[in-house]
């Protein structure tokens, strides 16, 4: 199994992996998930739902954060025992899911400087931009 890359630019980091799991709007012509919210706010509802994700899981998905914008940005995940769901401040561009591994989320996010951030779902690039 290949394992989750993270590229680190400039001005953004972008997160993949061979299972990323990414739903696109239905309607073409509503622009892709881009969520704009603070580094703050984004890795406090990341340690909540964090405490959900299972280090040990036969489905990949269970140790993946289910992230979703349709109105509202939530973060989603669970371990089949526990589930966790919080909601994230910010302001919401488009609409969209994307399911990406927990722990590195949570390390990537902690290791961007404090202020604003923008994470965008790059659909044919399968991945996610946080900037």
């Amino acid at each position: 199994m290949t394992e989750p890359t993270e590229r680190i630019d400039k001005e953004a980091v972008h997160i993949s992996t061979p299972s990323t799991t990414l739903t696109t709007p239905r309607n073409a012509q509503q622009p892709a998930m881009k969520i704009n919210t603070t580094r703050q706010s984004l890795l406090d509802a990341l340690l909540v739902v964090s405490r959900a994700v299972s280090a040990r899981a036969a489905l990949q998905a269970l140790s993946g954060i289910l992230i979703t914008a349709d109105g509202e940005a939530r973060l989603r995940a669970t371990d089949m025992e526990l589930g966790l769901e919080v909601g994230l401040e910010g302001e919401i561009e488009g609409g969209g899911s994307v399911v990406l591994p927990g722990r590195l989320l949570v390390e990537v996010v902690r290791s961007l400087p404090e202020g604003p951030v923008s994470l965008a779902l790059r659909e044919a690039e399968r991945d996610i931009e946080l900037s």
